[in-house]
């Protein structure tokens, strides 16, 4: 694993000042409407979640429901 991975996941515990979720519940929140505005938003998420460039874990001992969930 990236060892620069595990501070950059670790940042995401933090609820940012002023806001009442952390980001990974953010992230995970998928678009309520089906608008231009919230496919561009949803967009952003995508470009946000693969900066963490998680596609290094190795995963193979996740079960698929572990991983399908958040996924929704």
């Amino acid at each position: 694993m990236d060892p620069q991975l595990a501070p950059a996941l670790k940042t995401l515990l933090v609820v940012p000042a002023g806001k009442r979720v952390p980001e990974p519940e953010r992230l995970w929140t998928p678009p309520v409407k089906s608008t231009g505005t919230a496919m561009v938003r949803a967009m952003e998420r995508v470009e946000e979640i693969s900066a963490f460039g998680l596609g290094r874990v190795n995963l193979s001992s996740v079960s698929v429901n572990r991983l399908n969930t958040p996924a929704r």
